[in-house]
């Protein structure tokens, strides 16, 4: 075996997702969620790729080869003429047009998003075997198979070539970065590296090569790997293309898929029968993960995002838009406030990925609405975000993500209780014996057709007013009482209640002095 260095973690931070003051909303559960079905009917999915902004490819039994574009809530399913019998065991993707599907030794090409199909030209000799894994990137990309077989093409698959190989077992395992180097692994445990035009052998390992990646924006030479691939129970990596080194930190167990995702800290996914998780060289390497599909067959992303994908062995497919972690977390800086207070809405989002944030407001009872937008990139991985709001009725928020023009609620739950305020007309009334006044006020905000209820403290007491235990609030949201009698000189208080509803919480006037003389 090739002789092996120790890869040094980058000194990159870890970016910590900090829940901020307040009362907290609930995260969806393990940060993965299912999407739709590719296809329908029972035809099981075989393999899958990811491909940027937005995109991910299934291919699978019956022919059939699907596409989304909207990270597969919704899904467009193609079958190649002729092929409704064939299972595609491999499938790439290099944009929403170009893509390959493998089936036997047979390559299918499309430029035009799966609508129609066709057999590429072969420069030279075809593929004298089974092809088992195809990649693309770019315009270029590679197909590789049985007895050692690699083909390459520099025209997004309209036309491919055989490539010198160094490999004497079969080629299951196929990678490309976005400057073109590639790795290539095989059964019999041989690492390949394409690099200065020509492929070589890296290293000889004493177990068979299952999965590959390569980053999408490799930096040789910083420290963190660029190349990436699984054998036995173990993952390595390499940061020049020419040496391998086991990935600290990284559990000993059969990896079946591995993905390079970029965000945050360099993530990438590893995925098998038994476990899943992200592994970063920095801050802490390993962060275990539950995708809910209990194993995986494949795992793919579309590279420098959080965003990335299982294949289960069922042919379901689980995503991420956080790498795993709290996609968001949301609080309001006050659980319970008096209409016309401000309250501060606090979001930390933890995707990186192209599309927008919104963050939605909802009165129980009538629908939600949009109470402010930010575009989202890449780059704004554990942003903060901070909304200054005065809701003048109960107010539940949410925080949605659009990725691909399909929105998907990241978390919900953050309910902030407002009390309206009621106002009395006076607070003071001075009164001769015997004359009549009513007792009045507005209520804000207007709750018309709720009711009042009158409350004094005559008789050393509170308690209901008789007679006229309550009153309904108008269209213009002021309310007034009956005409009070003064048969005595005395001295009472008034006050006016509002019960708590779904809508609003309780609330009390302040106490209005009535002097009778």
């Amino acid at each position: 075996m090739t002789a092996i260095k120790r890869l040094l973690p980058a000194a990159l931070p870890l970016v910590l997702l900090l829940a901020a003051a307040g009362s907290p909303a609930a995260a969806q559960a393990a940060d993965w969620d299912a999407t739709s079905r590719p296809w329908t009917g029972p035809s099981l999915v075989r393999d899958i790729d990811a491909f940027p902004p937005t995109g991910i490819a299934a291919a699978g039994d019956d022919g059939t080869v699907s596409l989304s574009t909207d990270g597969g809530v919704t899904w467009v399913a193609h079958v190649p003429s002729g092929f409704a019998a064939t299972s595609f065991t491999a499938v790439a993707f290099a944009s929403s047009s170009n893509g390959v599907v493998a089936s036997g030794g047979t390559l299918l090409v499309t430029a035009d998003g799966g609508r129609t199909w066709r057999r590429p030209v072969f420069a030279g000799p075809a593929p004298a075997g089974q092809i088992l894994d195809v990649a693309l990137r770019r315009n270029g990309g590679y197909a590789v198979g049985e007895g050692g077989a690699i083909f390459a093409t520099t025209d997004e698959g309209a036309s491919w070539q055989a490539e010198d190989s160094p490999a004497t077992g079969d080629v299951v395992a196929v990678a490309v970065a976005d400057d073109g180097t590639a790795i290539a692994g095989t059964t019999t445990g041989e690492v390949l590296v394409r690099s200065g035009g020509a492929w070589s052998l890296a290293a000889t390992l004493g177990d068979p090569v299952s999965a590959v990646a390569a980053s999408s924006v490799p930096v040789w030479g910083d420290g963190s790997p660029d190349l990436l691939l699984s054998a036995g129970s173990a993952v390595l990596g390499s940061d020049d293309a020419v040496t391998f080194t086991v990935l600290p930190d990284a559990p000993a167990t059969a990896w079946s898929g591995l993905a390079w995702l970029g965000q945050p800290d360099q993530s990438a996914l590893l995925a098998g029968p038994a476990t899943a998780g992200f592994w970063s060289p920095s801050g802490t390497a390993w962060q275990a993960t539950s995708t809910g599909l209990g194993g995986a067959v494949a795992a793919a992303a579309p590279g420098d995002e959080s965003v990335a994908y299982v294949l289960g062995p069922d042919g379901r497919i689980a995503r991420t838009f956080s790498s795993g972690r709290t996609a968001s977390s949301l609080s309001i800086s006050a659980a319970n406030v008096e209409a016309g207070s401000r309250v501060t809405l606090t979001g930390v989002i933890g995707i990186a990925a192209p599309g927008v944030i919104e963050i939605d407001r909802r009165v129980p009872g009538r629908a939600w609405a949009p109470a402010r937008g930010y575009v989202w990139a890449t780059s704004s991985f554990g942003r903060t975000l901070n909304l200054s709001l005065t809701p003048s009725l109960t107010t539940e928020y949410r925080v949605r993500f659009r990725y691909g023009a399909s929105w998907t609620t990241l978390s919900s739950g953050a309910v902030v209780e407002v009390s309206p305020r009621l106002t009395p007309a006076r607070l003071h009334y001075v009164l001769r014996k015997g004359a009549v006044y009513r007792f009045s006020g507005r209520v804000s905000p207007a709750l018309p057709g709720e009711r009042v209820q009158l409350f004094t403290d005559r008789g050393g007491s509170w308690r209901p007013v008789a007679r006229d235990r309550s009153v309904r609030v108008s269209t213009h949201g002021s309310w007034t009482s009956r005409q009070f009698g003064t048969p005595k000189s005395e001295r009472y208080r008034l006050r006016a209640f509002v019960r708590r509803t779904s809508k609003h919480g309780e609330a009390w006037s302040a106490a209005v002095t009535v002097t009778i003389r």
